[in-house]
């Protein structure tokens, strides 16, 4: 004798499979802008704080008072910009549309001593859910402030003195 499976258990087996397909489906996109927006953060944040310790090291043990931003820092990852003619360097992502940016890092020198600037501009993001995500992560911006000891400028704008 032959066994195969009934309609009945096809049809339900194809239920659970579209269930399973709703649910997941807009998970993944979640998880897709999540992976967006927290990579520019992380990339955002971590350059400005081995540029920070980078220029410490330039300035003060080495007693280099002459460098660009290229100097002391490289990112490689995905959609980075560096723009060399601007101020002391600066590094950008702009957004998919090229409008504008979603977060920077900027090298200045303000009265002889060099300052590092960086933010994040949430709505920037031309996704509304990436826009929530980015605005949801706040605590970030209070825990690199404390991390660096620097004056809270606002929630999207960080200045590092040298």
């Amino acid at each position: 004798m032959k066994k195969s499976f009934t309609l009945i258990e096809l049809v339900f087996v194809i239920i659970v499979i579209g269930i399973l397909a709703t649910v997941a489906i807009p998970k993944f996109k979640d998880l897709k802008a999540q992976a967006k927006v927290r990579s520019i953060l992380k990339t955002t944040f971590d350059g400005a704080k081995r540029a920070y310790e980078a220029g410490e090291n330039l300035l003060y043990l080495e007693n280099n008072n002459s460098f660009k931003l290229k100097d002391i820092l490289q990112i490689t990852a995905k959609g980075w910009k560096y723009n060399a003619s601007y101020k002391e360097g600066a590094y950008s992502h702009p957004n998919e549309a090229g409008t504008s940016s979603y977060a920077s890092i900027i090298l200045t020198k303000e009265n002889g001593r060099y300052v590092i600037n960086f933010r994040v501009l949430c709505d920037k993001f031309e996704n509304e859910k990436e826009r929530e995500i980015c605005h949801s992560y706040n605590d970030v911006y209070n825990v690199y402030s404390a991390q660096f000891k620097n004056d809270y400028v606002n929630s999207s704008n960080f200045k590092l003195e040298l």
